[in-house]
This record gives structure tokens, sequence and C-alpha cells, in this order.
């Protein structure tokens, strides 16, 4: 099949996106995914098949993601390509990846790093920043939390920063599940030990996806805990920061 009839599904695409990656971004965010972690904000990604997002084309993908080109080169920005998981479409995804390189725009995935390594070649020609998703840095938590093992995802996560690729750590911190000074520890080790992990961005817990679990017909199992404060933010980045400093 040629590239530009490769199909994909979509369940959204947002714009004018400045916390996706660098300058103005076009955010593309894939259906599928392959965790279930019970906060996730984007439940509406998890389900697959025809009847699931919206089918388009790359051709038609690219016509929506250059009308803001302009915003891109002036600000630095791009486009971002986020879930769910983007790499379960990864023949579309690839697809987008190349044509958007094609253009001279920079490009970024947001992944939770679960893809088979096979994947890796085309990911680090194609992609200029991968946003890594860290549920968990112990495997044990990651399998109860997420519904797998973390191994593969730390494997890749491995062989990206070996490779020279440009990683900005993304971990969402949830009370009762990863808000530990071990976790904490353990990603600033990651970051010491990978020179081409930019920065760790925490993403604190808040329960906005509450309503959209309900929409789609599923339990919202943290239906009692509540956002995060601002007080328990700053706490965790205290902690994350004491542990970096410690790397020194």
């Amino acid at each position: 099949m040629h590239e530009a009839a490769i199909k994909g599904a979509v369940f959204d695409i947002q714009r004018f996106c400045i916390h996706d990656g660098p300058g103005i971004r076009t955010t593309v965010f894939l259906q599928g995914c392959n965790m279930r972690c019970p906060w996730c904000h984007n439940p509406e990604s998890f389900s697959v098949g025809a009847p699931a997002g919206e089918q388009k084309t790359i051709d038609q993908m690219m016509t929506e993601i250059i009308k803001d080109e302009k915003y891109y080169r002036s600000s630095g920005g791009g486009v971002t390509f986020s879930g769910g998981e983007p790499t379960m479409q990864f023949p579309f995804l690839l697809g987008l990846l190349t044509a958007c390189r094609k253009q001279g725009l920079h490009t970024a995935l947001e992944t939770n790093g679960l893809f088979p390594t096979d994947y890796l070649p085309d990911l680090l020609r194609e992609v200029d920043l991968f946003l890594f998703d860290v549920k968990h840095t112990d495997e044990t938590e990651h399998q109860l939390w997420t519904g797998v093992s973390n191994k593969e995802i730390m494997k890749n996560l491995s062989t990206i920063c070996e490779s020279g690729g440009e990683v900005i750590l993304r971990c969402p911190i949830i009370p009762g599940a990863n808000d530990n000074d071990a976790h904490f520890q353990a990603l600033a080790v990651l970051q010491g030990k990978y020179g081409s992990i930019r920065k760790i961005e925490l993403m604190p817990y808040h329960n906005t996806g509450r309503d959209k679990w309900e929409k789609q017909g599923l339990l919202y199992a943290l239906l009692d805990l509540p956002s995060a404060t601002a007080e328990q933010k700053r706490l965790w980045q205290e902690r994350l920061e004491y542990f970096m400093d410690a790397q020194q």
C-alpha cells in the first residue's frame, strides 16, 4: 500500500499546544492503548477497531498539520504524536513522522515505551524528541498499576538514550501508587545515568478524567482520590531534586 493511502484512527487534534514539546505545537492523539492505568485522562483511547476514533489518511492529516506551519516555524515548535499509545498504529505513525520530517517539522513522540524493539531504528531516525512516560520504576508495582511489566519499557528507554535520542521523562505521580522516595530516587538515577535525558517532568495526579471514564461506561477506580494539592506537588518536586542533587 502506498504510504499516503495508509489510514489510522485519530481521536483528537489539539492546536497551539505549549506543553508537549518545544514551541507552539499541534498534538495528534492516536487511538489505542496497551496499558490500563486507572488514572488515565484519555480513556476514550482504549477502544480499538472500526468504530474507534476517526479514520484519516496521512495526506488528510498533513493537510491539517500544515495549516499552522507558520506558528511552528516562528516558535521553534512542531508536531507531537500522543495517545493512547501511538506506536500501536505503527505504520500510520511512521508515515506521519516521515511526512512531517520531509516538511522540515520538528517531531515529538509521547510514548509509554511499550512497543517492539524493532520499531526503534525507524523511531530514532524520525523522532526529534521522545516524551517518555515512566509510570513506575518498580517492575512489580508497574505490573500492579498498569497491567504490564516495565522490563521491555526500560530496555527501550535504555536503547533510545544510548543511541543519542533526546528524551524528556514524563512521570505521573499518583498518591499511594508511586509518590515515594524509592521511585523518586530511581528517576534521579536514570537521569544521572543517561546524558540524553534532558529533564524529568512530574505530572501530578488530577481527577479531571473521571467524567470521561463514566461516558465510556467504565469504572473509575480512583473515585475517592482528590487531585494533588499545590503542597503535594511542591513536596514531590523537592524530593526529586534532593535525589538528583545526590547524583552529582
